[in-house]
This record gives structure tokens, C-alpha cells and sequence, in this order.
């Protein structure tokens, strides 16, 4: 199955910073990858869950490898617009409400991370992901989202590079 590149509106981004010192150095080099290598994975850091940057970074490269780190503001159109695409198999009724546990009041100030992953099986994206959420208990399960299957992190893939 071949992709091709699509663009999105430019009012959907607020702004972006590009972050160096990946084996990935653009967002067209991670669009690639990501459609290409079965066992990568995209992991958005919500805006909720701030800090602890060098731990997750830590806990990533433990479990997988960091290829790629984009940081990205959300408008709220854009949050609730990224926020059905990354649930798009939970099956949530209200994602309205959904959005305010995501993105309380002075959230959206804050960047997302979003992180182009590579690990070995499904085992080390589940830990990763359990060990950084224990990071934020507080948060419960709002600190990260990582894809499950391929054709999700092509998905993400489409929508952020």
C-alpha cells in the first residue's frame, strides 16, 4: 500500500519548534519512516503532563529508541481534532469533555511532544508506556498516548508531519 504526502491547512498548527540530534531530521524523513518500518510507533506527550523530560526521554530509549521529537501548541480546534484521531478506535461518546480532562484551563500555553519511537514489539511500546504514565499518577492514563497498530502511527504520521 504506498501514501503519498498530504498537507494540512496551515490555521491548524499554532506553531511549531523542531528538536535536533535524532537519527530523523525532518518531518519528511519521519512521515517516511513511519509509513515504511512496521515497528514504529508515534507517542504524543500531552500538554497536561509537563516536565520530567529527561526521565521520559530515559524511559523511551530503555524500552525503544527515540528517532525523531517534534514539539507542537494546540488550539483548541486542533487539540479536539487530534484527540479523535488518536482515539479513534476508544469508542468515546463525548470527546468534548474528553478535551477538558486533556486540556484544563492555562493547558493549551503548554507544547505537546510528539515522539517518533522504534521498538522491538508490542511488550516494550506497552511498558514504555505504563512506566511513563507512572511518572504522573495523577493524571491516570492523560500523559501519553502511544498507537497500537501500524496503520495508526501512519495515521498520526499523516497528521503531524
Amino acid at each position: 500500500m504506498r501514501y503519498s504526502l498530504r498537507l494540512l491547512p496551515l490555521f491548524m498548527y499554532y506553531s511549531s519548534a523542531f528538536v535536533s540530534g535524532y537519527l530523523l531530521h525532518s518531518d519528511q524523513e519521519a512521515f517516511a519512516h513511519c509509513v515504511n518500518n512496521q515497528n514504529t510507533f508515534i507517542a504524543i506527550i500531552w500538554p497536561i503532563a509537563q516536565g520530567k523530560e529527561t526521565v521520559i526521554q530515559n524511559i523511551m530509549n530503555r524500552y525503544g529508541k527515540i528517532l525523531y521529537k517534534k514539539e507542537m501548541y494546540f488550539t483548541p480546534k486542533k487539540a479536539l481534532y487530534v484527540l479523535k484521531k488518536a482515539h479513534a478506535n476508544a469508542n468515546i461518546s463525548n470527546m468534548k469533555e474528553h478535551l477538558n480532562w486533556y486540556f484544563p484551563k492555562g493547558t493549551y500555553a503548554q507544547p505537546a511532544r510528539i515522539f517518533v519511537l522504534e521498538f522491538k514489539d508490542m511488550a516494550h511500546n506497552l511498558a514504555c508506556k505504563y512506566a511513563i504514565r507512572k511518572l504522573y499518577p495523577y493524571l491516570q492514563y492523560r500523559s501519553i498516548h502511544i498507537n497500537d497498530y501500524h496503520y495508526e502511527a501512519i495515521e498520526l504520521a499523516k497528521l503531524f508531519f
